[in-house]
């Protein structure tokens, strides 16, 4: 007879898997404590067979009807709240309450761009949400950062000199503090972080193996992740932020 005291409830902190419907550019959120008791109280109940493996999503649909259908599916994510682009700027939503603000248009820039890149994140020194955009051309990329407490944007003029490559995401991820996103400078690959509370941004070097192949960088167990495609076996690379 299986140990049934082994089947404990998970406690409902308010964990949510919110996903994005790319093709119909939509969101969707799961409950994954709900959903993962259910099953549970059905293991101590000997009722395995009725196990419900496929989970079950509710639609967004207040961001839909907020945004409308002219929103670009990227979708990032820190604390409650999510940040969202369309074809007219950023919007910040909380999926609880179905709060939803429209950031202000970014600033205006001399310079040709055809790069962008996108960060959210929470500034614990100020205790503001912050939005970073970043525009890339021939010559560099330029960052603004949207602070939420003043509600408006700043420009940072530095010319910072890196180009996106289109192996990279657009999207940043979040750590320790920081938005982070592969570029290259010089033809080679590097980490760049923008930290949130100095509004400056920093480079991190990656190892030589990740400069060839498909590279994509992400976050494992509080540290950044690179995992490198450069042949048919992949290649996981951790790097200690801060380190």
């Amino acid at each position: 007879m299986a140990d049934k005291s082994k089947y404990k409830a998970i406690e409902d902190k308010g964990q949510r898997l919110v996903f994005v419907d790319h093709a119909r550019k939509r969101l969707y959120t799961l409950d994954i404590v709900q959903y993962l008791n259910k099953n549970l109280e059905l293991m101590r109940n000997d009722k395995a067979d009725d196990v419900d493996y496929v989970a079950k999503a509710t639609e967004l649909d207040f961001v839909r009807r907020n945004i409308g259908s002219g929103w670009v599916p990227v979708v990032l994510s820190c604390k409650s709240f999510l940040m969202c682009r369309s074809d007219s700027g950023f919007h910040l939503i909380n999926p609880a309450t179905e709060e939803w603000k429209k950031v202000p248009k970014t600033p205006l820039t001399k310079m040709s761009f055809s790069w962008e890149l996108y960060g959210f994140g929470f500034d614990e020194s100020t205790s503001q949400y912050k939005v970073i955009e970043g525009k890339g051309g021939n010559d560099g990329f330029v960052f603004s950062v949207y602070a939420s407490l003043t509600d408006s944007w700043r420009k940072i003029e530095t010319l910072y000199p890196y180009k996106q490559t289109r192996v990279c995401r657009k999207e940043g991820m979040l750590l320790n503090g920081a938005v982070h996103w592969l570029v290259k400078r010089d033809g080679s690959l590097v980490i760049i972080s923008f930290l949130l509370a100095e509004e400056e941004v920093r480079e991190i070097q990656v190892p030589p193996s990740c400069s060839t192949g498909i590279v994509e960088l992400g976050v494992f167990r509080d540290q950044l992740c690179i995992t490198s495609i450069a042949s048919s076996f992949p290649e996981k690379h951790i790097i200690s932020f801060g380190s």
